[in-house]
Order: structure tokens, then sequence, then C-alpha cells
């Protein structure tokens, strides 16, 4: 699993993969990309949604090996 920040200038997994050596990392050749929400939670309700944001990619990952 890769996490891209929300504030990246690459926001698709082609841009990632465009880019020489990010692009031969396996878990974006596998599609394989998460968000990284990098703001600081100030509520409980903050932190389930950056937890869920986080674990919901990790739980349907599969894993990968590099080429």
């Amino acid at each position: 699993m890769f996490y891209n920040d929300v504030y990246s200038a690459f926001q698709t997994i082609e841009d990632l993969r465009a880019q020489p050596g990010v692009g031969s990392i396996a878990a974006i050749q596998a599609g394989q990309v998460g968000e990284w929400l990098r703001d600081f939670p100030v509520s409980y309700d903050g932190v389930t949604t950056f937890l869920e944001t986080i674990l919901g990619p990790l739980r349907d990952a599969q894993r990968v090996r590099p080429a």
C-alpha cells in the first residue's frame, strides 16, 4: 500500500506512475494508492474520519512483490 498526500502535486495513479523511481513501486503499479490526510484532527469525529480514510484502503490491499 502506498499513501499519497492529498495536497501532493501527483493527484492520480497515472501521475505517480509517470514519475521515475516512484512509478516502479509495486503498490503503485498494482493501483494500491490511498489518500494521506495530513491535517490534524481536532475532534473524535475527525480522528475517526482520518483512521477510516487510512484503514479502508489498507483492508482491501493485497500483498504485492517488487518486479
